[in-house]
């Protein structure tokens, strides 16, 4: 038999609950027994891709004593979609997941790709990471933002590509390149080329794209003096934290699995600097894995 439940609720007098007083004391030895866990330094959010429990619970104990979300939760939205190039226009278009198309005006327009509308609510602060491994270390001298934390690392050795169509090509390689990028009052960050998303994944809250792209570029073989047009293959692997508000990109011509593994390595970390705003609405730009 089955009974409303605002029949078994008639006799129920929720003024008539005590809901007693709050252990103030107990309170205090929970939050002083949870913060004695956590480093005082560096200031800012850490997240380390490695997975660890004992920092998810961490959290979620700190989250329960002060009924606090995390910073700028719900305040970002990154999310992957189509894009075109309209018409022969300096315009691209992308079109997020319930159809509606958002137009960008860019200088380096792509015919049809991929890329992600990343969208604040309120500035995001900025992001530094620590590599904490490498297939090989960087051919140069890598210039940090404070000792050991970089918002750009790149290595960029000359290096012979195989898949290259014509024999004894010498591509200028860049085998990884990490980058950060933010949110925006409307941002979009796409990529060039035949581009496949090959794997999407999320890894304790940031959300994973795993990108092959395949796009032609001019390249001059070492000993020849004219250009040629020659097809790079390029792997990207995209992390979005809309918890945060950044974007790392970890890009190259190294394997995905190389570049994955670097991902999943690295320690990112939010200062207390925040990222302005100004000029985001409506920016776009262009992923790559080139110098600069």
């Amino acid at each position: 038999m089955k009974l409303p439940i605002t029949e078994l609720l008639d006799d129920y007098r929720p003024e008539s609950i005590d809901m007693g007083s709050p252990d103030a004391e107990m309170t205090a030895r929970v939050k002083a027994r949870v913060l004695s866990q956590l480093p005082e330094k560096p200031r800012g959010r850490i997240v380390s891709l490695r997975r660890s429990v004992r920092l998810a619970l961490l959290v979620a104990a700190l989250l329960l004593l002060f009924g606090t979300v995390a910073y700028a939760a719900g305040l970002f939205h990154g999310e992957l979609g189509e894009v075109h190039r309209v018409g022969n226009s300096s315009t691209l278009c992308f079109t997020d997941s319930e159809g509606n198309e958002i137009n960008y005006h860019v200088y380096s327009p792509a015919a049809e790709t991929l890329g992600i509308r990343f969208t604040a609510e309120s500035a995001p602060r900025r992001a530094v990471f620590q590599p904490g491994w490498l297939p090989e270390e960087p051919a140069r001298e890598q210039w940090s933002v404070e000792e050991g934390w970089y918002d750009y690392f790149i290595d960029d050795r000359e290096f012979e590509v195989e898949r290259y169509p014509a024999p004894g090509i010498i591509h200028v390689g860049i085998p990884y390149l990490i980058t950060v990028n933010y949110a925006g009052i409307d941002a979009l960050y796409y990529l060039q080329g035949e581009c496949t998303l090959s794997k999407e994944d999320n890894w304790d809250g940031v959300a994973v794209y795993e990108i092959h792209c395949a796009k032609e570029i001019p390249e001059r073989p070492a000993g020849h003096a004219d250009w040629r047009t020659v097809t790079s293959h390029e792997n990207y692997v995209i992390l979005v934290s809309e918890t945060e508000g950044w974007l790392v990109t970890v890009g190259g011509c190294d394997s995905m699995q190389t570049l994955e593994h670097i991902a999943r390595e690295l320690t990112i970390r939010t200062t207390e600097e925040t990222v302005s705003l100004r000029g985001s609405e409506g920016r776009a730009e262009y992923l790559n894995i080139g110098r600069g």
